[in-house]
């Protein structure tokens, strides 16, 4: 399966829109091309948001792609944003999508030759809520099941290891029945669309997150979700699964995420949204000015359920990924 870099995918998204002539299928909207997840990474948000309001159309309502979760901090008034980090009581004008996956299993296994029940390898420093690291404790005593912490983030390690946990992790998609995709450092999680894409059921621990198209898929038929305050209770649920019903759930998941969320059809969901009858869609609503555009951030629109203190672990292990990346690239 190609494998396009997180930090290209918005632009391959973006790219696609265009080629299928969304902004000219659509003129009462305006279309944002440029990628802003980059600047985001390398200048931090507050800058970017800087850039993301002298992109906004006056005249028009303007949609924008960002893949970063930082961008749901910011108030966009009545313009549109397609973002997988979409929580419930966020505004309406936040639209989920898909991540596009980054490691799958080209030949995905069937259901029954795969000898793990449930499997996670991630980073449970990047998840400062604490459930991944009690995901990698519940499974700890689990004969079926695989959990493994690797410490990091993954650009954090050099290229060789990357390579290596990029290959491990494969591994354990194409062996186990269920991939559990705990939340990190955001809600959205890459694992749970690598998970659909190889043939394995993923099993969803992050509360509140909205998944794409909801009124088209229901997503309690090709996947799991538990509580992260449940998590202790992980094994008992793994072990209440029925193996045929996952093999349907994995087949049903994998015909799913073809028509949907594959790379060539990763445009398919917004198409989708923006089809609709647009007294069906989100009520425009006044933006702030840039002042207080940039002072939302920190806010975490829809999470005030959110302590400050976690805000600010989260905000404190995204600058710890963008320091690294820049010593990275130099």
């Amino acid at each position: 399966m190609h494998s396009i870099h997180p930090r290209d995918s918005e632009r391959f998204l973006l790219r696609q829109l265009c080629e299928r002539r969304l902004p000219e299928r659509f003129p009462d909207l305006h279309f944002v091309t440029q990628s802003f997840t980059p600047s985001i990474i390398e200048n931090g948000i507050e800058r970017t948001a800087c850039e993301i309001l002298r992109a906004m159309r006056r005249d028009r309502r303007s949609v924008f792609v960002i893949l970063h979760e930082y961008a749901t901090a910011l108030d966009f008034g009545e313009h549109i944003v397609f973002t997988p980090h979409v929580v419930a009581g966020m505004a309406e004008s936040f639209i989920p999508i898909a991540y596009l996956p980054y490691n799958c299993c080209d030949d995905p296994p069937p259901m029954d030759e795969r000898p793990l029940l449930a499997s996670f390898r991630g980073s449970a420093a990047t998840d400062p809520t604490g459930t991944r690291q009690r995901v990698i404790t519940a499974l700890g005593g689990e004969a079926d099941c695989v959990a493994e912490d690797t410490d990091r983030f993954h650009d954090w390690h050099d290229k060789a290891q990357q390579r290596a946990n990029a290959s491990r992790y494969r591994e354990l998609l194409a062996a186990s029945r269920i991939s559990i995709c705990p939340r990190g450092a955001g809600v959205a999680t890459f694992r749970f669309w690598e998970a659909l894409a190889s043939g394995s059921v993923p099993l969803l621990v992050a509360d509140g997150l909205r998944l794409p198209l909801a009124r088209i898929i229901d997503w309690d038929t090709i996947s799991l979700r538990l509580g992260e305050s449940d998590v202790d209770q992980l094994p008992a649920f793994l072990a209440s699964q029925s193996i045929p019903r996952l093999a349907e759930m994995a087949a049903l998941g994998r015909r799913i995420w073809d028509e949907w969320f594959a790379p060539e059809r990763w445009y398919a969901a917004i198409e989708e949204e923006l089809a609709r009858p647009r007294e069906l869609f989100p009520s425009p609503r006044p933006c702030r000015n840039a002042r207080n555009t940039k002072s939302s951030f920190g806010e975490r629109a829809g999470e005030g359920q959110r302590s400050g203190r976690m805000h600010r672990q989260r905000l404190a292990c995204g600058q710890e990924m963008q320091n690294a990346e820049r010593r990275m690239q130099n």
